[in-house]
């Protein structure tokens, strides 16, 4: 009984090590292609400002260019229908904010 023990312990840890370094280097690819943000509002709203900061900062630190594109209309519709047909030139982001209202819930 023991001996199955240990060697069930010793088959999960070696499998849990193979499996913890793969994602490890498939996050470390991640990105592969350069990253849009998609913004269903027009430029220069809160939405539009604050998409914009975030793509700075992630082209910053992923080393990859990140642009923002505005597709408004359809009260997000023409966004998630680009976001769904759009080619995959680039890794896709759908910029949705969420808005709170308090005393909402």
């Amino acid at each position: 009984m023991k001996t199955i023990g240990k060697r069930l312990l010793t088959t999960l840890g070696i499998s849990m090590a193979l499996v913890t370094g793969s994602v490890t280097a498939v996050a470390a690819d991640f990105p592969t292609k350069p990253v849009n943000i998609i913004v269903p509002y027009k430029a220069g709203g809160a939405t539009d400002v604050m998409a914009r900061i975030i793509a700075k900062a992630m082209q910053k630190q992923l080393g990859k260019p990140v642009v923002v594109q505005n597709r408004k209309g359809g009260g997000g519709a023409v966004a998630a229908s680009y976001v769904k047909t759009a080619r995959r030139t680039a890794t896709v982001f759908w910029w949705a904010p969420v808005k709170f209202q308090p005393g909402s819930l």
